[in-house]
């Protein structure tokens, strides 16, 4: 599975306001994002030229957290530069008993509590306020939804504590209009039968092509299969969130 390239060309004569831009203290909950935004000004081509733009990490974490309760995927172009923090997406497949927000991964720890439950030991996912300000108050909706699903989920403060939880089922996901709620449950879905989704068609905002990704056969995508609330297969154009 790959994530995609893209490339900015830089004409010389693009920079001509003669600005001097700073980055001021950044939030501590941002400061990932706003490292990362300084090394790529360190290396933005500043006469002209080309600009390779990586992968974006965060959609990837989807793809690699499948290996959590199977083997074998593998996302092509994964980014190896270090300006991501959700690059690091891949040592948490096996969470620790505590993972942060603020310093060990960014949007991808989404995913990783989803997939929390499916796991043999406890992990407390930390330092998670500024999720509460995003599409939507996701603490209390990842709560509300994985406790749905039968998951063992504690709140406190801005902490989830998540248990094992082998008796894990399907359930009705409201999806609050947040692409990332709707994909993470989408790729819990893929264990766990009975998942159905409200609102699928909010992965437009960032991944309109995601259910194309889990439906396309490997090594494309991963050959799930998708189905409408009637029941009926969907393929193709269908599964394009427009």
């Amino acid at each position: 599975m790959g994530t995609g390239h893209a490339k900015v060309v830089v004409g010389s004569n693009q920079c001509v306001g003669g600005w001097q831009i700073g980055l001021g203290e950044a939030k501590l909950a941002e400061a990932p994002y706003v490292q990362m935004t300084q090394e790529l000004i360190a290396e933005f081509p500043k006469v002209g030229g080309t600009f390779a733009i990586e992968p974006d990490a965060s959609s990837g974490s989807y793809f690699w957290g499948v290996n959590t309760f199977a083997e074998g995927v593998e996302v092509a172009h994964w980014p190896l530069t270090g300006w991501q923090v959700d690059a690091q997406f891949t040592r948490f497949l096996s969470p620790p008993r505590e993972v942060s927000r603020q310093t060990d991964l960014g949007d991808s720890i989404m995913t990783a509590i989803t997939l929390a439950p499916l796991q043999d030991r406890p992990a407390s996912f930390t330092d998670l306020g500024r999720l509460r300000v995003q599409e939507c108050e996701r603490v209390a909706a990842l709560r509300t939804e994985l406790t749905k699903c039968g998951a063992r989920i504690t709140e406190e403060g801005d902490t989830l504590h998540v248990e094992p939880s082998p008796e894990l089922h399907g359930a009705e996901i409201d999806t609050y209009n947040d692409h990332r709620m709707a994909m993470c449950f989408a790729l819990l879905g893929l264990k766990v039968p009975g998942m159905r989704l409200r609102d699928p068609a909010c992965v437009k905002k960032t991944f309109p092509n995601f259910f194309q990704k889990l439906a396309a056969a490997p090594p494309a995508g991963l050959g799930a299969t998708i189905r409408d609330a009637a029941g009926r297969g969907l393929a193709g154009e269908d599964l394009f969130a427009a």
